[in-house]
C-alpha cells in the first residue's frame, strides 16, 4: 500500500541515486498517528537511496516531529485532514516541507510539552514555520549536505 490508510492522495518518487542528480519524494494522507508512522518508514527508505551520510536519523526525526505536530494540533477541533510531506534533494541541499490545512495552535507553557520546534532547530540547518490562522501551517526544513554529520546532540 502507498499510504497508511490504504488510499493514496499524492506520491512522487524520483529516486536518482547519483549525488548530482536531483531527486524528490512526496506523500500526502490524512493526519493520523498511523500516517506519521508510515511516513517515517517510507521517508527512511527514500533517504537510504540518497548520499546523506549520517544525517538520516536527524532528517527522519525532524519529519516525524513536524507530522506529529500536524496530527496532534492542526485538526484538534475538527476531524483529521490532510498532511503532506515533500522532500527535494538537489546538489548539496535537502529541503523537507510538511504542510497541513488545519488551524495554528499557539504554543502553550507546559513543562513536559512544547519542545517540538526546539527539536527541529537542533537537528536541521534551517527551520521556517509559516502559518495563516485557520488555513494551514507549513514547516520547511533544510540541510546543507556538504556536511553530513548529525546535527542533534546524541545523534
Amino acid at each position: 500500500m502507498d499510504s497508511a490508510r490504504g488510499q493514496q492522495i499524492d506520491h512522487r518518487n524520483t529516486n536518482g541515486v547519483a549525488s548530482g542528480v536531483a531527486s524528490s519524494w512526496a506523500q500526502s494522507d490524512v493526519a493520523t498517528a498511523e500516517t506519521a508512522r508510515h511516513l517515517r518508514s517510507t521517508m527512511s527508505a527514500w533517504l537510504d537511496t540518497r548520499p546523506i551520510g549520517d544525517l538520516g536519523n536527524d532528517i527522519v526525526l525532524a519529519m516525524y516531529e513536524a507530522v506529529a505536530n500536524s496530527v496532534e494540533h492542526a485538526y484538534s477541533a475538527t476531524s483529521p485532514g490532510p498532511v503532506s510531506v515533500t522532500a527535494m534533494h538537489a546538489d548539496s541541499t535537502l529541503t523537507l516541507t510538511v504542510s497541513d490545512d488545519g488551524a495554528w495552535q499557539e504554543p502553550t507553557d507546559r513543562p513536559l510539552r512544547g519542545h517540538g520546534l526546539g527539536l527541529l532547530r537542533a537537528v536541521a540547518d534551517s527551520v521556517a514555520v509559516d502559518h495563516d490562522g485557520h488555513r494551514g501551517t507549513t514547516v520547511t526544513l533544510t540541510w546543507d549536505l556538504s556536511d553530513t554529520s548529525p546535527r542533534g546532540r546524541g545523534s
